[in-house]
């Protein structure tokens, strides 16, 4: 039996590369939608002009933002961070917020981090 010059084993063995490469073809795809890693909540950049060194306390850091991300000691000062990143397969967003606070519990400094668009950062 011979069908188009090909054997029926030879198109049965095409049939199925087909359909291997359909299949691999679906799980490409659906990991490459499904490749969005995200790290942190998301917070309003807006806030930043907000804080005050030396009046913004902890308790409107908190209500403003949430809790941090992590928090940690540094040179003697409590820190918060607040951190976000979205990454997929093809780039990588983040943003950082660092805030040192006195004893008092009051902003000494900060530090702001990012590497989003221009027209995506507060100004």
């Amino acid at each position: 039996w011979k069908k188009s010059g090909l054997t029926i084993e030879a198109m049965r063995g095409e049939r199925f590369v087909k359909k291997l490469t359909y299949a691999m073809a679906i799980v490409l795809v659906a990991v490459s939608l499904t490749g969005c890693r995200i790290v942190g909540q998301d917070f309003d950049q807006e806030v930043i002009l907000r804080i005050q060194k030396g009046k913004t306390t902890k308790a409107q850091v908190q209500d403003w933002l949430g809790a941090p991300y992590e928090k940690g000691v540094e040179s003697g000062l409590e820190t918060w961070t607040y951190r976000f990143i979205k990454a997929t397969l093809m780039e990588e967003e983040s943003k950082g917020l660092t805030i040192w606070f006195e004893k008092d519990g009051k902003v000494q400094t900060y530090s702001y981090t990012t590497n989003f668009a221009p027209w995506q950062v507060a100004k």
